[in-house]
C-alpha cells in the first residue's frame, strides 16, 4: 500500500535540535513541535517558507479553537498551546474533515475526482470535459509557483517526482499564494492583485520553527476578531475553513462572507495522479474564475501576517523589504495597519527579538527574486516596535532623507567625472546616467545592509540626551566616508578622455565634496515625525 496519508505516515522531514533528522506524519509534528523538537523542514525552499509556515498555524488554531488552552508564560513555549500526542492530534484533524471517513483530505492521491485529496478540491463533472491529456506537470517544482529562465540560479522539473514531501510543500505553495499565471491559472486571494506576492511580515523569538508555530498559532487563538478591521464578515462559527473540502467547476467564486476567517485557501484545480508508471504528476484543469471572490479586497483580506497600506483602497503590503518600506510598516501607523504578527505579544517577554519580512517579487509571468529580511530588536530596542515607536520613525526619516540626499551627491559627482567638458553635470544623458545610477545603487545596497544597526546607535545617542541633529551626525559621516569610497572606486572604472582624466576627477572631487559639505551644514532637521 502505498505511503500518502498524511495523517498516518511519516511524509514530512525534520531536523531536531540536536543535529538529528527524522521523518514524521502531520500530526506527529504538531506533537513534536508542542515538545520543541522540530528545528527546521530542511526539504523545504526558502520562498516555500512562509506559505508552509501560515498553513501550520492556521491549520493547528482551527483543530484548537474549541479547545480549552493553558496559561501562556513567556520564555514558556511549551505552555502556549499545551501538549498533546500524536494520535491526539490526528483526533483533532480529523474533526476538521469528519465527513471523510477514508481521510481523503489528508491523501495526496484519490482516485475519484468527486472526493477531495490534500490541498485538491473534488473536480466538478463540467470541468472534467475541459481536462486535456498534454495539461500535466512532472515534477513538483514544475507545479510551484516560481517562474524561471535559463539565466536563473534555480531551474524547474529537477525534483524527483517520487517524492512525496516535496508534492506536499509545492502544493500548499500554489495553492497558497500563487500568482496569476496566465489565461486560466488564478491568483490567491491573500495578494494584491493579479501578480502582487502574499507577504509574510512577523516576529520571531527564535530560529526554531517549532517556537515561531507555537508563537503564531498561539496568537491567533488569543485574537479569534483581528480580521474584523479588514471589513469582511467572515462566519467564524460555521464558516468554510479547509477550501479544498468542496467541489469546484473552476468557474464559480465562494463569496468570503462563506469563510471562516483562518480559511486555506486552493487558487488553481489541480489533482495529483499516478502515470501507469507509477511516477506521480499533477493534472490541471484551467479556472476561468478565482476561488475565492476577493478581487476588490486588493488583498486586504485579514491576512495575519500580512500588514496594509492605508488608502483610499486599502491595499496589502506589496514591497521589497529595503530599509526605506521596513521602516514604514514598522513605525509608521499612518500610513501602514501592522500585522497582527509583527506587534509584540504578551508571551514574548522582554528579550530579544526579530521582525522577519518574506517576500516573493514577481511580474507578468516572472519571478523577480525572493527577499527575506530580519530586523533584530535587542531589549533595549523592543520598546521602539511600542511605546517609543514615533522617536524611531522619526529618526528613520532623517536618516533616510540624509542618505538620499548622500547618495544624490554621489551620483552627481559621478555624471560630473564622466562628462568632464559640461560645465553642469547632464542627467538625461543616458550612457553616463546609467553608470551614475549603478554607482548610486551599489551605495544603496551598502546603506541597506547598515541601516538598521546605526538606527539603533542613533536612538541609543538620543535616549542618552543628544538632540536629533547630533545624534544622526556619526551616521552623516558613515555616508560621507561610504560615498567617498564608491567615488574612488568608481574614478578608477569609469571612462573617461585620458587628456581629460585628471581634469575630471579634481571637477568631480570639488563638486562632491562641495555637496557633502551643504548636507553636514544643513537647515534643521526635522523635529518630530510630522516634519513640524
Amino acid at each position: 500500500m502505498t505511503r500518502e496519508n498524511l495523517l498516518v505516515d511519516p511524509l514530512l522531514t525534520i531536523d531536531t535540535p540536536d543535529g538529528g533528522q527524522r521523518q514524521v506524519s502531520l500530526p506527529g509534528l504538531f506533537a513534536a513541535m508542542e515538545r520543541g523538537e522540530v528545528f527546521a523542514f530542511p526539504k523545504l525552499r526558502p520562498h516555500q517558507d512562509h506559505p508552509w509556515h501560515a498553513f501550520l498555524c492556521q491549520l493547528a488554531a482551527l483543530a484548537l479553537r474549541d479547545s480549552h488552552l493553558p496559561q501562556a508564560r513567556p520564555g514558556h513555549p511549551e505552555t502556549w498551546l499545551g501538549q498533546h500526542d500524536e494520535e491526539g492530534w490526528r483526533v483533532l484533524l480529523r474533526t476538521l474533515t469528519s465527513d471523510f471517513r477514508d481521510d481523503e483530505p489528508w491523501r495526496l492521491v484519490v482516485e475519484d475526482p468527486a472526493k477531495p485529496a490534500f490541498m485538491q478540491p473534488p473536480v466538478e463533472g463540467s470541468a472534467l470535459a475541459k481536462q486535456k491529456p498534454e495539461d500535466f506537470w512532472a515534477t513538483p517544482d514544475d507545479m510551484d509557483v516560481l517562474e524561471t529562465a535559463k539565466r536563473h540560479g534555480i531551474k524547474n522539473a529537477l525534483i524527483d517526482p517520487g517524492s512525496l514531501e516535496h508534492w506536499v510543500y509545492a502544493l500548499v505553495s500554489v495553492q497558497t499564494q500563487a500568482p496569476f499565471g496566465g489565461s486560466g491559472h488564478q491568483a490567491s486571494s491573500r495578494q494584491n492583485g493579479a501578480y502582487g506576492a502574499r507577504s509574510g511580515v512577523g516576529i520571531r523569538l527564535s530560529q526554531r520553527v517549532d517556537m515561531c508555530w507555537a508563537r503564531d498559532t498561539r496568537i491567533l487563538l488569543d485574537h479569534p476578531d483581528h480580521w474584523a478591521a479588514c471589513g469582511i464578515d467572515y462566519d467564524f462559527r460555521h464558516g468554510l475553513a479547509l477550501v479544498w473540502l468542496v467541489p469546484w467547476n473552476g468557474e464559480t467564486s465562494l463569496a468570503p462572507t462563506r469563510l471562516h476567517p483562518w480559511y486555506i485557501e486552493i487558487s488553481r484545480l489541480t489533482r495529483l495522479k499516478r502515470t501507469p508508471a507509477g511516477l506521480l504528476h499533477a493534472t490541471y484543469i484551467t479556472a476561468s474564475s478565482t476561488r475565492v471572490e476577493a478581487k476588490e479586497t486588493h488583498g486586504n483580506v485579514g491576512d495575519p501576517w500580512v500588514p496594509i497600506l492605508k488608502e483610499t483602497t486599502p491595499k496589502s503590503y506589496n514591497s521589497v523589504p529595503r530599509y526605506h518600506k521596513v521602516c514604514e510598516v514598522l513605525f509608521d501607523d499612518e500610513k501602514y495597519v501592522p500585522s497582527l504578527m509583527q506587534m509584540p505579544a504578551k508571551i514574548d517577554g522582554t528579550g530579544p527579538m526579530t521582525v522577519c519580512f518574506r517576500f516573493l517579487s514577481r511580474g507578468q509571468s516572472k519571478t523577480e527574486g525572493y527577499h527575506e529580511r530580519h530586523v533584530p530588536f535587542g531589549h533595549a530596542q523592543s520598546r521602539f516596535l511600542g511605546a517609543r515607536k514615533n522617536l524611531a520613525l522619526e529618526m528613520s526619516r532623517s536618516m533616510i532623507e540624509l542618505a538620499s540626499r548622500v547618495e544624490q551627491a554621489l551620483y552627481l559627482a559621478a555624471l560630473k567625472r564622466m562628462q568632464a567638458g559640461r560645465p553642469v553635470p547632464d542627467a538625461k544623458q543616458p550612457e553616463t546616467s546609467r553608470w551614475a545610477n549603478r554607482i548610486r545603487r551599489d551605495m544603496d545596497d551598502e546603506v541597506n545592509e547598515h541601516f538598521f544597526p546605526r538606527l539603533w546607535d542613533c536612538l541609543e545617542r538620543h535616549e542618552d540626551g543628544a538632540t536629533l541633529v547630533d545624534s544622526v551626525r556619526p551616521w552623516l559621516d558613515w555616508l560621507a566616508s561610504c560615498a567617498r569610497t564608491r567615488f574612488a572606486l568608481a574614478g578608477q572604472s569609469l571612462p573617461s578622455s585620458c587628456t581629460l582624466g585628471m581634469f575630471a576627477q579634481a571637477q568631480a572631487e570639488i563638486l562632491l565634496e562641495r555637496k557633502l559639505s551643504g548636507i553636514f551644514n544643513p537647515q534643521p532637521l526635522r523635529r518630530n515625525a510630522h516634519g513640524k
